[in-house]
């Protein structure tokens, strides 16, 4: 039978979607795969093993406070005891004995008949009370027997209100806390101390949902933020029903000669559990903001390595009359206008607030004079639509109200006459009767809720998508990005936008790159101009987007449409002189499912690929290499390791919940049910150093109890290697240790990997070929006859579920078979595969055990029927 041959060296293509079997037409089939299961692009061509994850730390789960009747509060310096565990820090107390040198206690808790153990301790608003220089150290401590006391965190105390949360990292009773500053000199002036909460936080049990933050402050300072939330309360809060409170953590990543991800702050926030996917945030130098629609934007300042939180001070708040159940009742603005030595047919001008009124001229009759002014007035832009209603009774006088929409407290009217019968006797004069209220309110309130999301673009911050008014943007003034004042139209003042067209068109996401990008539910703008007189939003595609943030990357936007099957680039075409909105997964469409999060690595210390992280609501993932300058474009499928916790004999699965890129490094989060109900989460790091996932690494190990030093394997069974070498699975205990054997530790000290093992599978797209004497083959019965498979740096390969081994035609023989690690550079040499004859007999690639692999290319000789 006639044979043929085909060399496959491009893998550039990725896993290719099953209705593309067909397609050998497509240049994208012969360097594409039907199967890349956790493998990674290599742009040069092939594909290899995607990293493993380093386990960092355990998320925070669910926290609840202590409420006063759980614990006796005391004073020792006076003050309201019942002001610092109140749940509202804007109800402050003040100590009445004055600082001096001896030992101050601020506040002092016995706890010791409660069992929940301590979390968080939290202290808010705490200031001196006299605004100088003086300082004073204050430390928050706690005890186990009220009389030893162990310092957990500081804080410097000014007359500027600050706010400290401190974590309580150890598992010693603790049933004593207080807030003290120690004996010590005292040469300042009298001051005492004003607090608003002294809060204890106990760990719930309960898990909450993950979200994960960049906070790059400059080169070597980049933070990983990992959001959870706290309970369902709602509001009226109150000592009993106190609100939820989250927790930030902020870790820093590895810089200089640090080579750990370290923890240093966790900050107090106002989200529920179930509301943290949905918070958005947005940074520029040292700060970071956090909106969500139902609580006031959050303020993070860094300093260091110190963190302090509060709500953003807004100013000029823009007003809307949303003129419903909720809005405020109006209060009716009143004034009279004396015309005096009025004559008919004089005429002149009202100015309300600096606006101009048109001319306005008295007539013959008092009715005719009042329907002028009515008319005149609410013409002028100051007032609304409706409300504004002018009297008189005898031409001169005229009572003016301003009602309804119109309403607001105004300043005080004047006017001026503009033709004068009676020399310079002629003027205008006005009196308040009643001063009024508006029906406006501010557009974003905690009645009407809050923006969505922000950016920075152009020297403002822009916001969008406030809860009430889902379509409208909002622009800082230029260079004040707290300060939305707008009214005179001048260049540097803020804008209040909304978006009008035929599509639906609540905001989703607001991006600042080449233009401010509008993504909404319906279709995709882009904002033009920077100031009010020369601004505009133009439409640009109409296909909606998924409710998640768009990524930049390579001169382009990336964003998933409003079906979550479609992961698409928003690019400037100069040949339509506007942005087109191109679908980039069509050809590997199976592997995008309604994502929950997106993140964007470009590039690393060691890879120079481009990978956008896509986590599907499966929790399984995708990965795409992009690199636009030379047309890759291609997808692998990231198939989360097993927990090492079993359901009968099913193992539980690991699902991927969040994902962020800090400077060079993805941290990525997971959850498993532990125990049917419970979940547990993991905060891990990508890492080509590791093979495992939610793995730990412990170095020059001699004893046969090895403590892993985390928590988050207790109960599972695991991978282990050792020295390069898989041992035996085994069961981590309940206190997070392992036991090596005797025999193990036979040949010296050994370098551990312990975690959680995923398994390598790469499938080659059906083949298709053909020589002078046969027309293609790819639907005809054919068989494999020889094939050599060309790797870099693995071991571990299966083809067609058998061991292989790898020839590198060195100085070394072949690599044994059984024994993974021996990492080789090489052939896999005249293997025909174990599929025998049929119409898709390509090899299936596995690396069942952790090892490395960098598939090449394949080689194939085929015999044809």
């Amino acid at each position: 039978m006639p044979k043929s041959h085909f060399l496959q060296t491009s893998f550039a293509s990725g896993e290719l979607s099953p209705l593309l079997r067909g397609r050998t037409d497509l240049e994208q089939y012969y360097a594409g795969l039907s199967t890349a299961e956790n493998v990674v692009i290599v742009p040069q061509g092939g594909v290899k093993r995607r990293p493993g994850t380093e386990h960092i730390d355990k998320p925070i789960n669910i926290i609840g406070p202590y409420l006063s009747s759980q614990f006796t509060a005391t004073m020792p310096k006076g003050g309201t005891v019942a002001n610092i565990n109140d749940f509202n820090p804007a109800t402050k107390t003040l100590t009445t004995s004055a600082i001096d040198a001896n030992e101050y206690v601020v506040a002092h808790y016995d706890m010791s008949a409660t069992t929940l153990g301590m979390m968080f301790i939290d202290v808010l608003n705490i200031q001196l009370s006299v605004v100088n220089a003086n300082t004073a150290s204050f430390k928050i401590q706690t005890s186990s027997n009220n009389s030893t006391w162990t310092d957990r965190g500081s804080i410097s105390v000014s007359s500027e209100a600050q706010s400290l949360r401190v974590k309580i990292t150890d598992t010693v009773a603790t049933p004593y806390v207080r807030l003290v500053r120690l004996a010590a000199a005292w040469s300042g002036a009298t001051q005492y101390v004003s607090i608003g909460a002294l809060n204890v936080q106990y760990d719930n049990l309960s898990f909450s949902d993950v979200k994960t933050f960049d906070f790059s402050v400059e080169d070597n300072r980049h933070y990983l933020c990992v959001a959870t939330g706290g309970g369902t309360s709602t509001p009226p809060y109150s000592a009993t029903n106190p609100p939820p409170v989250g927790n930030l953590a902020i870790y820093r990543i590895p810089y200089e000669t640090i080579t750990e991800t370290v923890l240093v702050a966790n900050l107090s926030i106002p989200y529920r559990f179930t509301e943290i996917a949905k918070v958005r945030d947005v940074q520029t130098e040292n700060v970071m903001l956090m909106f969500h629609e139902n609580y006031a934007s959050q303020r993070i300042i860094n300093t260091g390595d110190s963190f302090a939180i509060d709500e953003i001070p807004y100013l000029n708040v823009p007003q809307y009359d949303y003129n419903d159940a909720l809005s405020p009742i109006p209060v009716t603005y009143q004034t009279t206008m004396t015309l005096n030595n009025f004559s008919e047919g004089d005429r002149f001008q009202i100015d309300v607030e600096g606006v101009i009124s048109k001319t306005i001229t008295r007539t013959g009759s008092a009715a005719s004079s009042a329907a002028s002014v009515q008319r005149n007035l609410q013409d002028m832009p100051v007032f609304g639509d409706s409300g504004v209603t002018v009297t008189s009774s005898n031409n001169s006088t005229f009572v003016i109200q301003v009602s309804g929409e119109s309403a607001k407290n105004f300043e005080q009217w004047s006017g001026f006459p503009t033709s004068d019968t009676q020399g310079a006797n002629n003027t205008v004069a006005f009196v308040v009767n009643q001063q009024g209220s508006p029906r406006k309110e501010d557009v974003w309130s905690a009645n009407r809720g809050y923006p969505r999301m922000g950016t920075f673009h152009e020297g403002r911050l822009w916001l969008g998508g406030a809860k009430s008014k889902t379509q409208s943007l909002f622009a800082s003034k230029a260079g004040s990005f707290f300060d939305f004042f707008f009214e005179e139209g001048d260049d540097d003042e803020g804008m209040f936008l909304n978006i009008t067209s035929r599509s639906q068109t609540e905001i989703v996401d607001i991006n600042s790159d080449r233009g401010l990008q509008v993504f909404t539910t319906g279709a995709e703008f882009l904002v033009k101009g920077n100031t009010p007189t020369t601004v505009s939003i133009i439409s640009q595609t109409q296909h909606g987007s998924s409710y998640l943030e768009a990524k930049s990357l390579d001169g382009a936007t990336l964003f998933v449409d409003q079906n979550g099957k479609t992961l698409r680039q928003y690019v400037f075409n100069f040949n339509e002189d506007a942005y087109t909105s191109n679908d980039i997964s069509v050809l590997s469409s199976q592997l995008i499912d309604v994502p929950q999060d997106v993140a964007v690595l470009s590039g690393t210390t060691a890879e120079d690929s481009n990978w956008v992280f896509i986590i599907n609501q499966d929790g399984n993932g995708a990965v795409l290499n992009t690199v636009r300058a030379q047309d890759i474009n291609g997808f692998t499928s990231y198939i989360n390791s097993k927990s090492g916790y079993f359901t009968g004999d099913v193992e539980i699965p690991r699902l991927l919940v969040s994902a962020s890129v800090v400077k060079n490094e993805l941290y990525v989060v997971t959850r498993y049910i532990t125990d049917g109900t419970n979940f547990r989460y993991s905060l891990d790091r990508w890492s080509f150093n590791h093979l495992l996932d939610a793995s730990v690494k412990i170095n020059n190990v001699s004893s046969t109890t090895v403590s892993l030093g985390h928590q988050h394997l207790n109960g599972a069974i695991v991978n282990v290697i050792g020295n390069g070498n898989n041992l035996d699975k085994r069961t981590v205990s309940n206190t997070g240790t392992i036991t090596l054997t005797a025999e193990e530790l036979s040949s010296g000290n050994l370098n551990l990997e312990v975690g959680l093992n995923f398994v390598v599978k790469v499938v080659p797209m059906p083949l298709n070929t053909s020589t002078s004497a046969t027309a293609p083959n790819a639907m005809r019965e054919k068989k494999i006859t020889r094939m050599n498979i060309r790797v870099h740096e693995s071991a571990g390969v299966y083809v067609d579920g058998n061991p292989v081994p790898i020839r590198n035609f060195g100085e070394s023989a072949d690599s044994p078979l059984g024994t993974p690690f021996e990492i080789r550079t090489g052939i896999i040499q005249d293997n025909n595969g174990g599929n025998g004859w049929g119409i898709d007999v390509v090899p299936t690639i596995t690396i069942p055990d952790p090892a490395p692999l960098h598939l090449q290319a394949i080689e194939y000789e085929v015999e044809s029927s």
